[in-house]
């Protein structure tokens, strides 16, 4: 979508992110049913016979005729560059020479690290509130449309004013609902909490492929995602280890996201002087 759509690429992006917003709200509640009537094995085996039955087959159907589309793509690519010779994409190479990618990472990285950790530990985390295992889990829902609402928003936001201007207050809302479940031990917090990392994810949904091609242009821009979404993949299981370490050290779980707090918005200042200089 961040390739191949220039006009509306956000709002594309957004559209394509929503079955990952509604896989988060219904695929546990699915699982938890079930394992109930069928048991994880038969459970396990039923999700494998669906991916290679029913998904598969559908993504090759829609993948039909993608190369001579890719060709054309690449085609338009080469003459725009013709008609405007000065450089609009960066290898993967020049990236990583890039201070700004430097600076980038950290903010982009804030989304998976601290919200895996989060919901790797949410049970514990409802235990320190006093909150029952059934109110935080079923609350999800509310998660999951926040995100799907904001994906949708943010998509035409970075149409109108671009990725590199929408993406500095990504952060905002997550620290928001950190501080949120540091301050308040009712059980009502869990709705604004979850809401307003809902509107995290729907931003950072939108915004970060959309940042990527507006940066550092498309031309390389599967090499360029997939480091970056190694990295991300790296941050994400180093969320929920520093959260159990800070844990086991003594400090309550509650602090531990005041911390994520402000290692978010340490991320949020540095997006910022990344992204200060660009105009789209």
């Amino acid at each position: 979508m961040a390739r191949y759509y220039e006009r509306e690429r956000g709002r594309a992006i957004a559209i394509a992110t929503i079955g990952f917003a509604c896989g988060e709200a219904l695929l546990p509640v699915l699982a938890v049913t079930s394992i109930a009537l069928l048991g994880w094995r038969m459970s396990y085996a039923g999700a494998a016979i669906v991916v290679a039955v029913v998904l598969l087959p559908i993504v090759l159907w829609l993948c039909k005729g993608h190369r001579q589309r890719h060709l054309a793509h690449l085609e338009l690519t080469r003459s725009a560059q013709l008609a405007s010779p000065e450089r609009s994409s960066w290898t993967v190479g020049e990236m990583l020479r890039d201070t700004r990618f430097y600076l980038l990472l950290p903010g982009v990285m804030a989304p998976g690290l601290i919200l895996t950790a989060m919901f790797f530990h949410h049970l514990n985390l409802a235990d320190a509130k006093g909150w029952s295992h059934a109110w935080i889990t079923g609350s999800y829902v509310i998660y999951a449309v926040a995100a799907i609402i904001t994906s949708l928003f943010s998509g035409a936001l970075v149409d109108r004013f671009g990725a590199v201007r929408v993406m500095p207050v990504m952060l905002i809302p997550l620290a928001l609902a950190l501080l949120i479940f540091w301050a308040f031990d009712s059980r009502w917090a869990a709705w604004p909490y979850l809401a307003l990392s809902g509107v995290n994810v729907g931003i950072a949904f939108t915004t970060v492929s959309a940042m990527w091609a507006e940066v550092y242009g498309v031309a390389h821009l599967g090499a360029i995602k997939s480091l970056a979404h190694a990295l991300g993949v790296f941050a994400s299981a180093l969320g929920p280890v520093t959260m159990g370490a800070l844990a086991d050290l003594g400090m309550p779980i509650a602090d531990v996201c005041l911390v994520f707090a402000g290692y978010a918005l340490i991320g949020t200042l540095l997006m910022k002087r990344a992204l200060r200089r660009e105009r789209y």
